[in-house]
């Protein structure tokens, strides 16, 4: 078939080399439309520094993909709610907790964190009626979504990013005098954060992280009035050390929190203040898979 149509194409042609000039233009071309365009073969130096870039990458992930595991102390600073008695002990429990960061095409990314505590330190003080006891529970989650900047793959740690997403905080706890004092139950609102990754070894990196919560809603035991709006600020500081196969790191950190709700008119006038204060505080160690 191939050469009766090449034939057929060169038919009006009566002078010979003519002819077999446009043969030597037709042929490649009517080769193509036969067997269709064959693909380029693949450059052998391109392949293998492909290959060496993709061993490059998976002994060396970045630590913006990342499964963090937690364990530690929570304490509810009683302070600024004194009618709270988790238990006998300084109002401390134990905590489990975690977070998955995930860095989709750069540079965006999504986090999602969740720590829960329960009162299992110290045995509650069943003397006290209205006080919290073994089923007290204090658990705070966030969902965001995360703009990295990364300043040097090949340091890992060395970053910045910004991140804007939901946050919930929820507790059960108790105070003696619902009528006198005050304790919030539930917070959620919308969160915005900065965080800055800094590398000092190879091995060793350190993170500080700034949130910000405007709060949306409000629950809170007491017989006051609380408005339902206010703020709260959370400050994070963690220490990492990186396994020698630099795809597992160990953590050392320490979080504090700050809830500040405004309380009503009749309220302020009561308690001589303008609002109402919860803090927390954690410490807490870490053991992290990095993809």
């Amino acid at each position: 078939m191939f050469p009766l149509l090449v034939s057929l194409l060169m038919a009006q042609d009566a002078d010979l080399p003519k002819a077999q000039s446009k043969e030597q233009e037709i042929m490649p071309v009517v080769q193509e439309a036969l067997e269709g365009r064959k693909k380029k073969k693949a450059n052998p130096l391109i392949q293998e520094a492909k290959y060496y870039l993709k061993e490059i990458r998976a002994n060396n992930p970045t630590s913006q993909k990342r499964l963090n595991l937690r364990t530690g102390l929570i304490q509810v600073v009683a302070g600024n709610t004194p009618g709270l008695k988790i238990n006998s002990g300084d109002n401390t429990m134990p905590f489990l907790g975690g977070e998955w960061i995930h860095k989709f095409e750069s540079p965006y990314g999504l986090e999602v964190r969740g720590l829960y505590a329960q009162n299992g330190l110290y045995p509650p003080n069943d003397s006290d009626v209205g006080r919290a006891n073994d089923s007290a529970f204090f658990y705070t989650a966030d969902i965001s979504g995360r703009y990295i900047l990364e300043f040097d793959p090949t340091r890992k740690g060395n970053y910045f990013a910004a991140r804007l997403g939901y946050h919930l905080t929820q507790n059960n706890f108790e105070v003696v005098d619902d009528v006198n004092q005050f304790i919030i139950q539930n917070y959620s609102g919308v969160l915005g954060g900065i965080e800055r990754g800094l590398t000092v070894t190879e091995r060793i990196h350190l993170t500080a992280s700034l949130d910000m919560v405007l709060m949306l809603n409000t629950k809170d035991k007491t017989q006051r009035a609380l408005k339902s709006d206010g703020y709260a600020l959370f400050v994070r500081g963690e220490f990492y050390y990186l396994t020698k196969n630099k795809k597992n790191q160990f953590g050392l950190s320490y979080w504090q929190a700050a809830y500040t709700g405004e309380l009503d008119a009749t309220s302020k006038t009561i308690f001589g203040k303008q609002n109402h204060v919860t803090t927390y505080r954690v410490l807490g160690l870490s053991y992290s898979w990095l993809f």
